[in-house]
């Protein structure tokens, strides 16, 4: 039995697609507010065919009631109803209508859900309103597969990206050859995907990808919650008061404050770098609070020493004073301690320069 998951934008046909599938009316098409997700067994002329109308699936967050995690939520759906072994993912989308940036994000929402490889392993392009592609090439003799090799842009590298497995399908057409035809084609694009189908452990490694998606919905709160974070730290900051000590204290506080709430964004930020502009603007704040813990330390350190000096001055034993404060018939007198220094250093002195003489006269011998 092949089971095909119909993915794509909300009104691109995924419903109606479905129901030419299996040969009757087993989904109803949806608005764009519809989120869950249908399963209607069926059997084609070829074989048994599992049809799963993802809906949901390929609406941005934006566009889906209950966001993000309702578009996950619908693919585990999807997978579950699946009985978790899919043999292809069918992306619906529409003829003669430009392929938008919705389209693209669409698509890319699709391989944040189900793996970056879901259409190259496993995906097939099926474009609605084949009826207006019959009248488009009317007075063409071009066939749909040569129309598809001739794209360009994003929709060429969307058709490269599934090795052109594309199919062109009319679900208005009441003309039973042409219903057959049409699926025939879409089945024999299917068939060779058998050998190797999409099962939950495909779904578990793209959990990575699902966690990143769920991030990038947040992004906006979290960049709003650290605005607040920043603008909260940097009033306490302009409001130190105290003395020195006090200051430094408080903000070794507001480093260490800051170093936390940095590491848990790295954390959550998961490696994607979408919490980068928060961070940085985590890092300038960290650099303020340390330039100002620096400064404060330098300040302390020279009143320390400004403290350390006048200590020293204090005490009349604390510097040899080179002369006497006091004064005979008006001239100085030189202090004791400064002339034992004095004399000190002149015996050293004379001491090097006998050993100095010695010396040479030892050389100047030794040479004659």
């Amino acid at each position: 039995m092949s089971t095909l998951v119909l993915v794509g934008r909300t009104g691109n046909g995924k419903s109606s697609t479905g129901n030419s599938i299996l040969g009757s009316r087993a989904f109803t098409p949806r608005s764009s507010t519809a989120q869950s997700v249908e399963e209607t067994p069926a059997k084609a002329s070829n074989g048994n065919i599992t049809v799963v109308d993802g809906s949901g699936i390929g609406d941005t967050g934006v566009e889906l009631m209950g966001g993000i995690d309702a578009a996950i939520g619908n693919s585990e759906q999807a997978l579950s109803l699946s009985e978790r072994i899919i043999t292809a993912f069918i992306l619906i989308i529409k003829y003669g209508v430009r392929f938008t940036k919705q389209e693209k994000d669409a698509i890319d929402m699709i391989k944040s859900l189900f793996g970056d490889d879901v259409f190259r392993r496993w995906g097939v392009v099926l474009m609605t309103h084949g009826d207006n592609f019959e009248m488009d090439t009317e007075d063409e003799a071009i066939t749909f597969d040569d129309w598809c090799r001739e794209q360009t842009g994003d929709i060429k590298t969307l058709f490269e990206s599934c090795n052109y497995r594309c199919v062109l399908f009319n679900n208005k057409t009441s003309d039973a050859d042409k219903k057959q035809k049409q699926l025939n084609i879409l089945l024999d694009k299917v068939i060779p995907l058998k050998n190797s189908p999409y099962t939950v452990r495909n779904y578990q490694d793209a959990s990575v990808n699902r966690e990143k998606l769920r991030l990038r919905d947040k992004v906006p709160a979290i960049e709003r919650k650290t605005k607040s974070f920043v603008d909260e730290v940097r009033n306490e900051l302009d409001s130190a008061r105290g003395s020195l000590d006090e200051k430094i204290r408080y903000f070794e506080q507001l480093v260490a404050k800051v170093e936390d709430h940095i590491g848990q964004l790295q954390e959550t930020d998961l490696g994607t770098g979408l919490l980068q502009s928060a961070l940085n603007e985590l890092r300038m704040l960290k650099l303020n609070i340390n330039s100002k813990l620096n400064n404060a330390n330098h300040e302390r350190d020279a009143e320390l020493y400004k403290r350390e000096i006048n200590g020293r001055r204090s005490r009349p034993d604390a510097f040899p004073q080179a002369v006497d404060v006091r004064e005979m018939g008006g001239q100085p007198v030189f202090s004791p301690q400064f002339l034992r220094r004095g004399l000190v250093f002149i015996i050293t002195v004379s001491a090097v320069l006998f050993f100095y003489f010695l010396f040479s006269r030892y050389q100047a011998t030794a040479k004659a």
